[in-house]
């Protein structure tokens, strides 16, 4: 089984708090996260799943800003190269509503801006 690790620092308490995410592979790297990018700004958001079960569970997602996409960086029950995604080569994901996450596993998704096709 190989072993994915992430270090979190974080400083300050409640909304006033900021961190930063990092995963050894370098999918995030300083990641910036704290309580306007996950609740307030949604430009700049971060979805955090964990399956500890046995099934696979459906997530709901948040809707995001006009112009922006969910992008998976992460999903720990993907095969390579599908389960990890450098900084900035994250993988559109198609389905703006759910996102299927297997049994035991994670999955981080990314909120960045998607170029809109141009007017006919």
């Amino acid at each position: 089984m190989t072993e994915k690790t992430a270090v979190v620092h974080w400083e300050g308490q409640g909304k006033k708090g900021q961190g930063k995410i990092s995963t050894e592979t370098g999918a995030l790297k300083n990641y910036p996260y704290g309580f306007a990018s996950r609740f307030e700004d949604e430009q700049s958001a971060l979805y955090m799943m964990f399956n500890a079960g046995d099934d696979a569970i459906d997530f709901a997602l948040p809707p995001v800003a006009q112009g922006t996409r969910w992008h998976q960086a992460v999903d720990t029950a993907r095969v390579a190269p599908k389960d990890l995604f450098a900084a900035g080569e994250e993988s559109l994901w198609k389905d703006p509503q759910t996102y299927q996450l297997s049994p035991r596993a994670s999955a981080i998704l990314l909120v960045r801006y998607t170029a809109l096709p141009e007017a006919l």
